[in-house]
């Protein structure tokens, strides 16, 4: 019997191994940005994916992600910003695309137009990287100079759920191996 719980452990430590082997690693992409404008640097990170809420994105318009920490000339603010991307939709002419940044009651720290920033739709979108120049708007929403906007991509894998849980169950069988041989 003991012979016949061996070979079992055998194998299924062997198909673990193997499913160990052919896991994948989870992705979780960042977009860090750099606004640079005027003198002024304001610097921000937000998921390459990012979770729009209900009622946060209008289709074909433009989405909205509030809560974003950013530092302001490398000076991290006490108040999260909203930014707001915008699509290359006509109702936009003469500036579609592009983004803005403001905290509290629509105090624009950045007001920029000129590329879509993302793919995919307003609901579930794709932040590009990239090197983009952008047009900054005043109150009045005239151009008042070109700026540039870096948005770097940050790739770390993350193992998934199921890879710890297979490590796991391989060192317990492991463990049990080493007793059974033992006795």
């Amino acid at each position: 019997m003991n012979r016949l719980i061996f070979r079992g452990l055998v194998t299924l430590s062997l198909l673990l191994c193997f499913s160990l082997l052919s896991a994948q690693q989870a992705r979780a992409d960042t977009i860090d940005y750099m606004w640079q404008f005027g003198g002024t640097t304001l610097t921000w990170s937000l998921p390459a994916n990012p979770v729009i809420l209900p009622g946060n994105s209008m289709d074909t318009l433009s989405f909205t992600i509030p809560g974003v920490a950013f530092k302001q000339n490398g000076v991290l603010s006490s108040l999260p910003a909203t930014v707001d991307f915008f699509s290359m939709s006509p109702v936009f002419d003469p500036f579609p695309g592009g983004f803005d940044l403001y905290t509290g009651n629509f105090n624009f720290l950045a007001d920029a137009f000129g590329q879509q920033l993302y793919t995919g739709p307003e609901s579930a979108p794709t932040l590009k990287s990239g090197t983009f120049t952008l047009t900054e708007l005043n109150s009045d929403g005239n151009p008042v100079g070109d700026g540039t906007l870096t948005a770097t991509l940050v790739s770390t894998s993350v193992p998934e759920p199921s890879t710890v849980l297979l490590s796991a169950i391989g060192l317990a069988i492991g463990l049990a191996l080493t007793v059974l041989r033992k006795n």
